[in-house]
């Protein structure tokens, strides 16, 4: 437990794009995902989490990060946090998801307008971390060698799937991220990372309808200071339910029904020095 007045911890909210919850089981059978799995084991997985329609990523994640349907007219994670005096950054996505961040940074495309790489947002990330309590990365591999998948008509799961070694990498760069976090905030961080939503066989998630449980399904982990270890969460939730859980890390006084099995309840925070650069 942290004394009163304590410093913030350092959230990190990572969004992976299009990783199908038992992903997290088969994947991890074929190739090993260690770094995903070290988190479920040093903190909590929700196994019963589903996103909402419609399935197109930007509708999705406007709605986790204002924890609303109608994200339009709702504040972000950013937003609420800065309101409250914390230093908040969005890596990865546009400058509307990310409205109201101290830091926005739209690096999501190239001047060719093609993806660029996962390790440039997660290396942005791990930059602005020092300077900021809340940072939110989104990274988008896995979700595009899902559809490489689809325009070759290969099954994701298949020994030839792009999918599964996209999924590898991932597990990779959040090693590499909760490094970074033991490095400049040893024991006073939280790693969480979700899914917008999950995958078709064939590679697909927009055709999808509410009874398509690979597409709704979608993993939740986290560990840190604010969570318990090992503990596995099979209340139904909605993802809009995670940023309200997020904001009451920094203010008790917001429920936060998604967190209330797993997490330790920390002292009331005061801001991080502001004196520490990237």
């Amino acid at each position: 437990m942290t004394s009163a007045n304590a410093p913030a911890p350092k959230t990190v909210l990572v969004l992976i794009d299009g990783v199908r919850y038992d992903a997290l089981h088969k994947v991890n059978d074929w190739v090993g995902l260690p770094n995903l799995w070290r988190i479920v084991n040093d903190g909590a997985l929700w196994r019963n989490v589903y996103t909402l329609e419609p399935y197109l990523t930007n509708h999705i994640t406007q709605k986790i990060l204002t924890g609303h349907e109608n994200y339009t007219q709702n504040y972000t994670i950013f937003q609420r946090l800065e309101y409250l005096g914390f230093r908040t950054a969005s890596v990865g996505t546009n400058p509307w998801d990310g409205r109201g961040a101290r830091f926005n940074f739209d690096n999501l495309y190239d001047k060719n307008h093609k993806y660029l790489s996962d390790d440039v947002r997660i290396d942005a990330a791990c930059k602005i971390l020092p300077q900021v309590d809340f940072v939110y990365v989104y990274t988008v591999e896995t979700d595009e060698y899902a559809h490489v998948c689809r325009d070759g008509r290969r099954h994701v799961y298949s020994w030839e799937s792009p999918y599964i070694w996209a999924i590898k990498r991932t597990d990779d760069r959040l090693g590499r991220l909760r490094g970074w976090l033991d490095k400049i905030a040893p024991g006073n961080y939280n790693l969480i990372a979700i899914a917008d939503h999950g995958m078709t066989d064939n590679g697909r998630h927009s055709v999808a309808t509410w009874t398509t449980e690979v597409v709704t399904h979608v993993p939740v982990l986290a560990c840190g200071v604010n969570f318990k270890r090992g503990w596995k969460i099979d209340r139904r939730f909605h993802v809009t339910d995670l940023a309200h859980a997020i904001v009451n890390l920094y203010d008790p006084r917001v429920p936060a029904h998604m967190f209330n099995d797993a997490i330790v309840r920390q002292a009331t925070h005061e801001r991080a020095p502001s004196s520490v650069t990237a």
